[in-house]
């Protein structure tokens, strides 16, 4: 088949059957949903370290000694620290699903011929995706025709300026046409976008620990097993000398 007849038949859009085959084997055109987790489990999670677990058991024991200043103190200390963990620990729990609402929630494709308004999750990789002046891009797609085409990449980039693109070139998701109509074929989907590639390393952020960050933890650990050997001795020896 020469290459105008292959045009010729990207420009008629996929068919269903063609459309349900590619779903099975591509999926949806969506981000990664991530194991969600309840406000109250991320709270309590700032209370699992070694050092806070110490602190807790001081204030229950300054508690029943009548310490009740110091029980007070110490409080107020895991309070504010467990404050501040959640409050970055729960922005990074959200921060996919503020990346997903970037995603355009509908797409005009060309399919069985006519131009068709589908939810964007239903795209396929080899849809012929019609894209207009202020949309945001459903998937990746390269260009096959188009006028007076320029993108706003700046969510990927962080450039200002739009892009211009021509034919050939390529269109990333969740980027804006501000100016423009483009046709492309659609290249990738969801995760396989390079969008849904910054979305994957997002989510994956909180399950790996910097190498200070576990220095920070065996130092934590290494204190926290001092101050107990030193309160043991302190007890020890107050109570080899006869005090109350």
């Amino acid at each position: 088949m020469s290459d105008q007849s292959k045009t010729q038949v990207a420009r008629l859009g996929l068919s269903d059957a063609e459309v349900l085959q590619a779903r099975a084997r591509f999926g949806w055109n969506e981000l990664p949903r991530g194991q969600p987790l309840s406000p109250v489990r991320i709270f309590l999670r700032q209370f699992r370290g070694f050092l806070v677990v110490i602190l807790v058991a001081a204030a229950i024991v300054a508690f029943f000694l009548g310490e009740t200043i110091d029980a007070i103190a110490i409080a107020l200390v895991l309070a504010l620290n467990a404050v501040l963990g959640f409050v970055q620990e729960w922005r990074a729990e959200t921060a996919l699903e503020a990346l997903r609402s970037m995603i355009s929630p509908q797409a005009v494709v060309v399919r069985n011929g006519s131009e068709t308004l589908v939810p964007a999750r239903d795209i396929v990789p080899g849809d012929l995706v019609v894209v207009s002046t202020g949309e945001t891009v459903p998937a990746d797609l390269t260009i096959v025709d188009g006028v007076e085409i320029h993108a706003d990449e700046s969510v990927m980039t962080g450039e200002s300026l739009a892009v211009e693109k021509i034919v050939d070139d390529m269109l990333f998701a969740s980027t804006t046409l501000v100016e423009g109509r483009a046709e492309g074929l659609v290249t990738a989907i969801g995760s396989e976008t390079q969008f849904g590639g910054i979305a994957t390393l997002t989510a994956a952020v909180d399950r790996k620990t910097t190498h200070l960050q576990r220095r920070v933890g065996q130092l934590a650990a290494w204190l926290g097993g001092f101050a107990i050997l030193v309160a043991a001795a302190v007890v020890g020896l107050g109570l080899f000398v006869g005090r109350p």
